[in-house]
């Protein structure tokens, strides 16, 4: 009995030994894909250049990938595991998914995953702006995220976050023109925007365009305006019309003065469209006259825009979107009388909420154009004659 134990150990041994050293199973492998993205899921598109995310999985064995434009990036040949998915960028807050379990064996897609810019990044020391977005009835949106922000000339861009807001942390001083696009939307470009050195800044500080700090974007209105004709000085005084010529009147000091009132006729279409629209008129000699090179030195000084509020949205006259030209101060209309002069004009999203997005004089330039629509010039002749008021 006691030979039968001592031949046994040994065989136990030997049994013991085998099986901890022959692999019980195959390792899988395979494929983890999936997408991600800078904003929110209501971006269109998604594909934006150079998003550049990087993309990590963290287990027994880790792996990192960077997403292509199309947001897309892949795993290849990844061990069977449980894994952490980390997504990240600088400027952004980063995005965690914990407990992934991947068996191998084939292809894992991940659920499509979205960046927001991170509202502190960069706050100590940056400088930052706002954006706003407004629909084609124009009306401001709930969400203002999405809009790039490039400043021209170089290769720095940054994406606006829920609020608008967007941050460059780092960036040449100078005067850059900074140009805002979104699909769907007006692209705007803004110029000569004044940039701090960023070394030298201390603290937040916020980017002025054109003494504005909102530039708004706006999806191209859905209307169209029918311009029928002009009425020169459609005024009544005394119960008298003075309609189609120039008017003398008497300033303070007995001199004469010379008026001319330019009052388109027309209506904005469909009817009640929108909710706040006005009227601005341009003037030229020729017929290629647009707001876009309209200069206010030479022709329109006195140019006014004025409210549609009435129901219909009809164009009427003098009460809407009237020019006045006096001399001496501007004698554009004296110096074309008895002569061909063009007229457009131009139906805009009347919103005071000091955001920069519609056309202005300041500085006598041309600063801002959203949510415009012209109509077609019309071929009108100054009258000659002259009636005292």
């Amino acid at each position: 009995m006691k030979f039968f134990v001592t031949l046994l150990l040994p065989i136990v041994a030997i049994f013991v030994f085998n099986s901890c050293t022959t692999s019980t199973g195959v390792v899988q492998q395979g494929d983890i894909i999936g997408r991600v993205y800078l904003g929110s899921a209501n971006i269109s598109p998604k594909n934006e250049a150079s998003q550049s995310i990087t993309v990590t999985l963290t287990g027994n064995t880790s792996y990192s990938s960077v997403s292509a434009d199309s947001g897309k990036f892949v795993f290849d040949k990844v061990i069977q595991g449980i894994y952490t998915v980390t997504y990240s960028k600088v400027g952004y807050i980063s995005n965690t998914l914990k407990n992934v379990q991947f068996v191998g064996n084939g292809t894992l897609e991940l659920s499509t995953v979205y960046l927001r810019q991170d509202e502190s990044f960069g706050k100590s020391k940056s400088t930052f702006g706002k954006v706003r977005f407004y629909d084609e009835n124009g009306d401001s949106l709930s969400d203002h995220s999405g809009a790039m922000v490039s400043i021209e000339g170089t290769s720095i861009s940054a994406i606006s976050d829920p609020t608008g807001a967007f941050y460059f942390p780092k960036y040449p001083a100078g005067k850059f023109d900074v140009t805002f696009s979104k699909s769907g939307y007006q692209t705007f470009t803004v110029p000569k925007v004044v940039f701090p050195d960023s070394n030298l800044i201390t603290t937040s500080q916020r980017l002025s365009f054109q003494e504005y700090s909102i530039v708004a974007l706006s999806v191209p209105p859905k209307f169209e305006i029918q311009f029928d004709s002009v009425l020169f000085n459609s005024d009544y005084s005394n119960g008298t019309a003075f309609n189609n010529c120039f008017i003398l009147f008497k300033q303070q000091d007995g001199s004469n003065d010379t008026l001319l009132t330019i009052a388109p006729i027309g209506r904005v279409l469909p009817a009640e469209y929108g909710k706040q629209i006005s009227i601005v008129s341009v003037f030229g000699d020729t017929p290629d006259v647009n707001i876009d090179t309209y200069n206010p030195n030479t022709t329109d000084y006195n140019s006014s825009s004025y409210l549609l509020n009435n129901p219909g949205r009809i164009i009427n006259g003098y009460s809407v979107g009237f020019s006045q030209f006096v001399a001496p101060q501007n004698r554009w209309h004296v110096l074309r009388a008895g002569k061909d002069v063009y007229v457009k004009i131009y139906a805009r999203w009347y919103i005071n909420d000091g955001a920069l997005h519609y056309f202005q004089i300041h500085n006598q330039q041309r600063i801002g154009m959203t949510g415009y629509l012209s109509s077609k010039a019309i071929k009108v002749t100054l009258p000659t004659s002259f009636r005292y008021r």
